[in-house]
């Protein structure tokens, strides 16, 4: 379709039942028939080909297909302007968002913000509202060295539909719980050095006489065990520690987006015998959570040493309520980071939740809204007494290195904004070792090695520095904090 030209309050008729009115934006628009498949979509749609690729298949891998895509390779903005998309409301048994590429290959996700008649028909529609701001102050000098266009603001809206699920459970729990259960229940597993995996254990397995200290990982929000811990266990290393606890390491599989830590570790808790049981917990992000909550649960030395690596300690703020879109955002472009296998899994879980927003809106979620630093959950935990075993925190201040991405740079800005103290993506520094009347004295700041990566909410076990200190934490002697 031909490129058209817009200003003030204008309203751009783009045929196929898309159209926009620009408020306080001027610039250029069209809509671009969708490529075959969502990867190639992004990939057309200015977003970078690796990251396009991995969240491409996620996308097509859960049912999502690409509508059409809306671009704006010119927008003029002073202050703060918005984009009003207009596009015709899916049939019953589908929905639909909108992903949004910036020219800097940063990612958005966008939600109906309401369903009505056409202002032009009476075809039934969803209006997009999608803001549009000039370049963050960190990144617009590099912008205007990199185009010719200097403050111009590039956009593509990727229209998107994907079936409702019509599984008779579904409307009653919330489609994330529906697909957590179906996708993501609670299991607790052996994991071997090559990977592999052994049948889930239970209380008969952990009540053999003479067992000996067990090594469980708990991992985070939207993964697994085998996505959270994957740089750990591919370290030459593990095997080390494989042996160490004589095979006995395990994997704490458990929903992380429609139950709270609290109940992730009561599950937990009734797997293991009265007595008798030392655990040693290496956790990453609201796995932390789980392991205090279990150490609460469980008779005193049952717990016997924690290693928390990026734990919310003391929430993160991109948890509250009114942020969680902008978790699924920063979830979204740490794909772009480390387009790896792992990602995918977490991607799958977040598009659950993109899915569920667009069917539920935000609610249902206790088990993110339980990491809000204003929440009751968080308040009790921090209040209560502080753990009785030794704990470790290894903690992270992401910046991006010079020759980041502009996508890693945009992100790194907006996170800071909403921070505004140090941080690794996701959770604050400050949050990972104190928080009310739990505190580590000593955290340890994970610091790339030469030719790694800076270290973000998604890549500590990636980090040679933090499998190290991981290893030295587990080495010391029971009770012993250093």
């Amino acid at each position: 379709m031909a490129m058209r030209e817009f200003s003030g309050n204008d309203v751009l008729e783009l045929g196929d039942g898309v159209t926009v009115r620009a408020v306080g934006v001027t610039g250029l628009g069209m809509r671009a028939a969708a490529p075959p498949g969502p990867g190639e979509s992004l990939t057309a749609g200015g977003a970078p080909e690796d990251a396009a690729g991995v969240l491409g298949g996620a996308m097509a891998g859960s049912g999502m297909r690409v509508r059409t895509v809306v671009e704006f390779p010119e927008l003029s903005v002073a202050a703060a302007g918005r984009l009003e998309l207009e596009v015709e409301s899916p049939g019953p048994d589908e929905a639909q968002v909108v992903l949004e590429v910036d020219g800097d290959g940063f990612f958005r996700w966008h939600w109906p913000a309401a369903e009505t008649a056409s202002i032009r028909t009476t075809v039934s529609t969803q209006r997009f509202d999608i803001p549009v701001r000039p370049p963050a102050e960190a990144v617009r000098e590099e912008v205007r060295l990199r185009s010719v266009i200097g403050q111009l603001v590039r956009k593509a809206l990727h229209v998107i539909r994907f079936p409702i699920e019509k599984a008779a459970e579904t409307a009653a729990l919330g489609l994330a719980t529906w697909w957590e259960n179906k996708h993501r229940p609670h299991r607790l597993y052996p994991l071997n050095p090559d990977g592999t995996t052994a049948r889930d254990v239970d209380r008969a397995w952990f009540a053999q006489p003479d067992l000996g200290r067990c090594l469980v990982l708990v991992h985070g929000t939207f993964s697994t065990g085998d996505a959270s811990f994957a740089g750990l266990r591919d370290d030459t290393g593990f095997r080390a520690l494989h042996n160490r606890y004589q095979g006995r390491v395990l994997v704490f599989e458990h929903p992380t987006m429609h139950l709270s830590p609290r109940e992730n570790a009561r599950w937990l808790g009734k797997q293991l015998p009265g007595h008798g049981v030392s655990l040693d917990l290496v956790t990453h992000s609201r796995g932390g959570l789980v392991a205090r909550e279990l150490g609460r649960a469980v008779p005193a030395g049952t717990v016997n040493r924690l290693v928390q690596v990026a734990s919310p300690n003391a929430g993160t703020a991109l948890c509250s309520p009114k942020r969680i879109g902008m978790l699924l955002d920063v979830t979204t472009n740490l794909a772009g980071f480390l387009p790896e296998s792992p990602v995918s899994t977490v991607l799958d879980a977040m598009l659950a939740v993109v899915k569920h927003v667009a069917f539920s809106g935000f609610r249902g979620l206790p088990g993110l809204t339980a990491m809000d630093p204003d929440g009751a959950i968080l308040a009790n935990l921090n209040k209560a007494p502080a753990p009785t075993f030794p704990t470790h925190a290894i903690v992270s201040d992401y910046e991006p290195a010079a020759s980041a991405s502009l996508a890693a740079k945009a992100l790194d800005v907006t996170v800071d904004a909403v921070f505004g103290s140090a941080n690794d993506l996701i959770v604050p520094t400050a949050s990972m070792s104190r928080a009310g009347t739990f505190a580590v004295k000593q955290p340890f700041r994970a610091t790339p090695g030469t030719g790694e990566r800076p270290v973000a909410h998604s890549s500590y076990f990636g980090t040679s520095c933090v499998r190290a200190e991981i290893a030295r934490c587990l080495a010391l002697p029971p009770g012993a904090l250093e």
